[in-house]
């Protein structure tokens, strides 16, 4: 019987259709005269696969796809409808009874009713413990569900309970998501466990270190009944496999979003039985581009070891190595390549916007209207790297400017010369205008500590995250940055300083700038205003003119052919304190000069600059004399 993938290629085929290894490119079949080729078709197998328009942003199942194309499609089994749990609860009472359970299933893991402060308000919540801090589960219905304490670090769950169970009972050990279904599950007799702080995307190293050395025998993933379900099992689906386990992938069966504890709810004592009688899923979705045919590669590795050995010339093998392997880079790339179709309705928009808005600042803003203007504003895809001498303020001058960012959009901070707690400082002393040395001397007036206060509680509420490691690797912030765009819609992010990555197999000062400068211009690839600070090299100490030259950067000069915007700054007063230099009115004490050495979409000049009100350890400020 021919499948639904086959019979969904069989009717592309008369668009263009192109592609191999489960990854298609062809004119769209539901646009009339398509010729862009910006129609993607993704099979996982029979009946598995996705969709995506990148004109129209149209997406959906492989399914989906097949009833738009008039393809018959078996009838699927009904989904048993959950009710939902996204309301206002009166109390404990009123929880527990909607997951089907007594109150005191939650009383006797440790959860019990309190007020907490969320967002500058009272809230009533569930307080419950985990063994690095408590969690809260709000009851009035409002964003955000959970909350954890402050620096909060995801962990396991009810797994050495669950271990118990297993063993005591001899059922697979269950991975679910959310606490609430295994206090649920775990009172009906099954042997539940779950990772901490919401639906994790994937199971982390450490995590899975615990799990494989407290469990030996058969793990069934049962995550929620959604998209982010199916996901999150295809990738710990991935993790389980890597440490070879013995795992099994269960659709639970109900409706968008129902979960373990909806089922337990349904089946009550009898659902370790009813769970046992699922079948298991052959192949998780993913959402992500399927691996690399492994077995092609080692067939190919055996082809060429036989070539070598019947004398074949080392350019002949070399040539088809590396043919075979860029066809095995292009097709771990399906969307690398942009249709000029596709490019052109891009661009379209972006031309109709400057037309309407000729000469406005466009992307992001600071506090400081006159910097805005001098770089024309802070844009995404576009690397912006400040470049100044150690002690002129690099690390006070980008908290500065980002914090401004923080509440117009999600992104992350990486900051390798300092703790998160010192770049929390750096932020709060930004926005409240107040010393970081009296911040943490705690020498407050009750006016200040009002507003460092206030200042707290607002960007604890952002969608801002700090990556806390002193010397990162690229690959490293690359999965958390994509992470953070999948999951929280990150738009910009700082990585102070690029000195201080960890760049494998580079010793040399030159290589290692290099491979930071690339990596911070691939940031920008993904949509991204990326802003990043370095050292300037030591020879300008030796320099009667210590302000920073487009040449000044330590290290590398990737660092100025990769910037699209390169400021240097200059701290005048900083030479004067150290006896190295005369006081100069161009110069004031308590400014920073800020030179754009370079602007690659505007143009720049070396004797150009801006002058702003500096307060060393506070921030940078509007310059409000009359001094230009």
């Amino acid at each position: 019987m021919t499948t639904i993938a086959e019979q969904v290629l069989d009717a592309l085929r008369s668009y263009d259709l192109q592609g191999r290894g489960g990854q298609y490119r062809c004119n769209s079949p539901l646009r009339p005269g398509s010729n862009s080729h910006g129609f993607s078709v993704v099979i996982e197998g029979d009946e598995e696969g996705a969709f995506r328009d990148f004109v129209t942003g149209e997406s959906g199942s492989l399914v989906n796809l097949a009833e738009r194309l008039g393809i018959p499609v078996p009838e699927r089994p009904q989904r048993v409808q959950v009710e939902t749990s996204k309301r206002p609860y009166r109390d404990l009472a009123d929880y527990a009874a909607l997951k089907g359970v007594p109150p005191e299933a939650f009383i006797a893991a440790g959860w019990h009713e309190a007020m907490i402060k969320d967002q500058g308000k009272e809230r009533p919540a569930l307080e419950f413990p985990t063994r690095t801090g408590n969690r809260y589960r709000f009851l009035d219905g409002e964003n955000p569900k959970f909350k954890s304490v402050y620096q909060y670090k995801p962990c396991w769950y009810g797994l050495q309970k669950a271990v118990r169970i297993a063993d005591e009972t001899a059922q697979p050990l269950v991975i679910c998501n959310g606490e609430p279904s295994v206090v649920v599950a775990q009172h009906f007799g099954m042997a539940a466990c779950a990772i901490t702080n919401g639906e994790a995307k994937n199971i982390p190293e450490h995590l899975l270190d615990e799990l494989t050395d407290a469990c030996h025998g058969v793990v069934v993933v049962a995550l929620d009944c959604d998209d982010a379900g199916r996901r999150g099992a295809a990738k710990y689906s991935e993790a389980l496999a890597s440490r070879r386990m013995d795992y099994v992938i269960l659709d639970l069966g109900l409706s968008d979003s129902g979960d373990l504890a909806d089922f337990c709810k349904l089946h009550t004592s009898d659902c370790v039985a009813a769970l046992a009688k699922l079948t298991p899923v052959s192949r998780p979705p993913s959402a992500e581009a399927p691996p690399l045919p492994t077995a092609a590669l080692s067939s190919l590795v055996s082809e060429l070891i036989g070539l070598r050995r019947t004398e074949q010339s080392a350019d002949v093998v070399i040539a088809r190595l590396r043919s075979e392997l860029d066809s095995l880079e292009m097709e771990s790339r399906p969307d690398a390549v942009i249709s000029m179709g596709d490019l052109v309705d891009q661009y379209k928009a972006q031309l109709a916007d400057a037309q309407a808005n000729p000469g406005k600042i466009r992307g992001m803003r600071t506090h400081l209207a006159t910097l805005d203007k001098f770089i024309g504003g802070w844009q995404s895809g576009r690397l912006h790297i400040l470049i100044g001498e150690t002690g002129t303020g690099k690390t006070t001058c980008a908290a500065s400017i980002v914090s401004s960012f923080i509440e117009d959009a999600p992104g992350m901070v990486v900051p390798t010369e300092g703790t998160p707690a010192y770049w929390l400082s750096k932020l709060v002393a930004a926005r409240a205008s107040i010393n970081t040395e009296a911040l943490e001397a705690g020498a407050l007036d009750e006016t200040a500590h009002r507003r460092v206060q206030s200042e707290l509680t607002r960007i604890q509420s952002t969608q801002v995250h700090i990556y806390d490691c002193q010397s990162p690797t690229p690959d490293e912030i690359r999965a958390f940055v994509q992470r953070g765009i999948s999951e929280h819609g990150y738009k910009w992010l700082l990585l102070d300083s690029l000195s201080n990555l960890s760049i494998s197999g580079n010793k040399s000062i030159f290589d290692t700038t290099s491979a930071a400068a690339d990596f911070a211009l691939e940031m920008t690839r993904l949509g991204l205003v990326v802003i990043a600070t370095a050292q300037v090299g030591r020879n300008l100490e030796d320099k009667a003119v210590k302000m920073p030259g487009k040449h000044s950067a330590k290290g590398s000069g990737r660092l100025e052919d990769n910037a699209d915007v390169l400021l240097g700054l200059y701290n005048h007063q900083q030479y004067v304190d150290a006896g190295q230099a005369e006081e100069n009115a161009l110069f004031p004490a308590g400014t920073l000069a800020i030179r754009c050495l370079k602007h690659r979409h505007k143009g720049a000049s070396e004797n150009k600059h801006v002058t702003v009100v500096f307060r060393p350890g506070i921030g940078i400020y509007e310059f409000r004399s009359d001094h230009k």
